[in-house]
């Protein structure tokens, strides 16, 4: 069941969007009064077990943490000598420890998502108004008052500023899991990321992934820039990926079409305004 958000989060204020974008097809999207975002992820699957053993905090500590500090406890006690086996049986719960590290490094990576690209649909380019916004689940790096923080499958909403900046603005909930584990203290509230169209280098069509969870997605490489600020003593430019899930096709069509106006490579089967 959706929630309906009325009240602004500890991370950043958020706006009622006037109603949700138009489709590419004659018939008008309703009107809403007020924000409503999509539901979160359904925790089912290898992928979002990884995601919240790394993701939720049990007393300040992250599961897999907890795990890892297990395993390797019980290895030194075997590496005494003291423990039936000798110390050749602290090697499984080493080997052990070691997987879990590599499969979720692996998993980080990709921020716990996998996306298969597809062939590009005929599609036309067109600008959405500043007004409108489209649903989705976003996945990738985002930022609030200067913090930045990778999230995945994050409800949110895609709109175009009439500067022509795309923006991402999502809500992180607070979350329980197995009704021991929570979402950090502070993740809960409003997540943002910005794009501006030069710093796109390139868009694909496909589907996206996140265990049980699937959906029509698009994948946006682009450059994001890093201010000169705290550690960091310059500025950074790195590449960055975001994935843009939606609940249907005519959705992630909506977004690619505004997406298109400004993209400078064009795309096969794309036609230009």
């Amino acid at each position: 069941m959706n929630l309906r958000v009325n009240q602004p989060h500890r991370n950043g204020v958020y706006e009622a969007p006037q109603h949700l974008s138009g489709a590419l097809s004659a018939s008008a999207r309703r009107r809403q009064a007020s924000t409503t975002f999509p539901d979160e992820a359904r925790l089912r699957g290898v992928s979002p077990l990884l995601y919240a053993l790394h993701r939720f905090h049990i007393g300040g500590l992250a599961p897999m943490r907890l795990i890892l500090a297990v395993l390797i406890g019980l290895a030194a006690l075997w590496a005494t000598g003291a423990l039936p086996g000798g110390r050749w049986a602290a090697l499984p719960w080493l080997a052990l420890a070691a997987l879990l590290i590599w499969v979720g490094a692996r998993a980080r990576r990709s921020d716990y998502v996998a996306f298969q690209e597809a062939d590009w649909p005929q599609i036309a380019a067109s600008r959405l108004h500043p007004d409108d916004k489209v649903a989705l689940h976003a996945t990738g790096q985002f930022t609030v008052e200067g913090k930045y923080q990778r999230h995945t499958w994050l409800p949110g909403f895609y709109r175009t500023f009439a500067t022509g900046e795309h923006a991402l603005l999502c809500l992180a909930r607070q979350r329980n899991w197995l009704l021991l584990a929570q979402s950090p203290g502070d993740e809960p509230g409003m997540w943002y990321a910005f794009i501006a169209p030069h710093e796109i280098t390139r868009i694909r069509w496909g589907e996206l992934r996140f265990g049980v969870n699937h959906a029509p997605a698009l994948a946006v490489d682009y450059r994001l820039t890093l201010p000169a600020e705290g550690r960091r003593k310059k500025e950074q430019v790195r590449a960055e990926a975001v994935y843009l899930a939606f609940a249907d096709a005519e959705d992630a069509a909506l977004v690619l079409a505004d997406l298109l106006v400004d993209y400078p490579q064009g795309i096969p089967g794309a036609t230009q305004p």
